[in-house]
C-alpha cells in the first residue's frame, strides 16, 4: 500500500464564530441596532469602517425611537379624543323585533292605518 498523504488544510475555508459573521451583524443592525453596533466592534474591519457603521447604527436607532414614540402618542390621542362606539354584532331577538316593529311592520298597524307603536 501507498503511504497516506497528509491533508492539505491551507485551502480549507475557516468559518468565523457566529458573532463575527456579517449576515448576523447587518440583520441585527436593521432589527435591533444596539446589538448590531456591538457586533461591529468584533469584526476585523478597520477602525474607520467600524466608526462609520456604528454611527449609521446610532442614527438608525434614533430614527426608530423617534418615529415609534410619535406613532404611540398619535394612537393614544386618537383613543382619548374619539370614544369608541359600541356596535352590537348580534341580531335582534324575536321579542325585540316585534317591540320595535321590525319583524312584521304591516301587522303593527291597526285597522285605522296608524301605527300601534305611536
Amino acid at each position: 500500500m501507498a503511504p497516506e498523504k497528509p491533508l492539505d488544510l491551507s485551502a480549507a475555508k475557516v468559518v468565523p464564530p457566529w458573532y463575527k459573521q456579517q449576515w448576523l451583524l447587518w440583520f441585527s443592525m436593521v432589527i435591533f441596532p444596539p446589538l448590531g453596533i456591538g457586533l461591529t466592534w468584533f469584526t476585523d474591519w478597520s477602525p474607520k469602517r467600524k466608526k462609520i457603521t456604528s454611527g449609521a447604527g446610532v442614527a438608525w436607532f434614533a430614527l426608530m425611537l423617534a418615529s415609534g414614540g410619535q406613532e404611540a402618542e398619535i394612537t393614544a390621542n386618537k383613543e382619548k379624543s374619539a370614544p369608541e362606539q359600541q356596535v352590537s354584532s348580534r341580531s335582534a331577538t324575536p321579542r325585540e323585533a316585534i317591540s320595535f316593529g321590525m319583524l312584521f311592520p304591516e301587522e303593527m298597524k291597526s285597522e285605522s292605518g296608524t301605527s300601534r307603536l305611536t
